[in-house]
């Protein structure tokens, strides 16, 4: 009881209050214009509805991207901004399709990318960069929605459960058909079997990781639930053409890096 009491003693208003009354003074003195509510739910709905080309007419227009100056440090305050932004974006992602689990590690990837930024031009990257991509998979994901209610069902579950050992009958039973039933329905609607389609999805996050992330083949390969190195790597060449190490070889972000973040 008595923590409460603190609690509220300092939260009685008063600070914050301050600051507010300072930082509205500090930003009418410089002219200092912020965006507005309006302008920030335009770039969201772009996200959220996954319409690509009507972001990109939206960043043509230079003055929409208007981040308020909080710290006398720029960097900080870019930094603290993407932050803010990306994390809205994950949001609009996952109103627009995407599950909460895809949606927030697309988000935790690229706050580790800012927080290891020092280049104050790399930020405004990182900022398109992460709206474009949001609305990119966004866009994808309503590609594939489909008639088919449990095809849909079955498809958001693979994807929320692709770091583990999933199985027909597994999938079957979550969606409440035989697993004979599900085969059809997914061969008609994707044209292939659905242990293909867990498959694909696992290489798809696996070629996210071998971008991206600095953990070994090894450790990707029991991450999305693979029996062995050596069966994820023959599945992997099979639907990419090169092997796990070529494909990293040629296509890692060089720019970040695990030792960077440990920094």
């Amino acid at each position: 009881m008595a923590a409460i009491e603190k609690m509220n003693k300092k939260t009685d208003g008063t600070a914050i209050e301050t600051c507010i009354a300072e930082e509205g003074m500090r930003q009418w003195g410089y002219s200092q214009e912020n965006h507005v509510y309006s302008e920030e739910r335009i770039l969201l709905d772009y996200i959220r509805n996954g319409d690509v080309n009507g972001l990109n007419l939206y960043f043509e227009q230079e003055h929409r991207m208007r981040f308020p100056v909080v710290l006398k440090d720029v960097k900080r305050n870019w930094e603290y901004m993407c932050v803010v932004s990306v994390s809205l974006m994950a949001r609009a992602a996952i109103e627009g399709g995407l599950t909460s689990g895809e949606s927030f590690l697309i988000n935790d990837a690229y706050l580790k990318r800012i927080s290891v930024t020092k280049d104050i031009s790399k930020f405004r990257e990182l900022y398109f960069e992460a709206a474009h991509y949001f609305a990119t998979q966004v866009n994808e994901r309503k590609g594939k929605e489909y008639v088919n209610p449990v095809v849909n069902l079955c498809r958001k579950y693979i994807i929320s459960h692709r770091t583990k050992k999933i199985s027909l009958s597994e999938v079957a039973s979550f969606a409440n058909i035989s697993p004979a039933h599900l085969c059809h329905l997914f061969k008609e609607y994707e044209g292939i079997t659905i242990t293909e389609y867990i498959l694909n999805e696992k290489i798809d996050a696996a070629c996210n990781m071998l971008k991206y992330a600095d953990c070994s083949i090894c450790e990707i390969s029991v991450y999305l639930g693979f029996s062995s190195v050596s069966y994820f790597s023959r599945c992997f060449k099979k639907r990419k053409g090169e092997s796990p190490k070529e494909y990293r070889k040629q296509n890692h972000f060089a720019d970040f890096t695990f030792e960077q973040y440990q920094e």
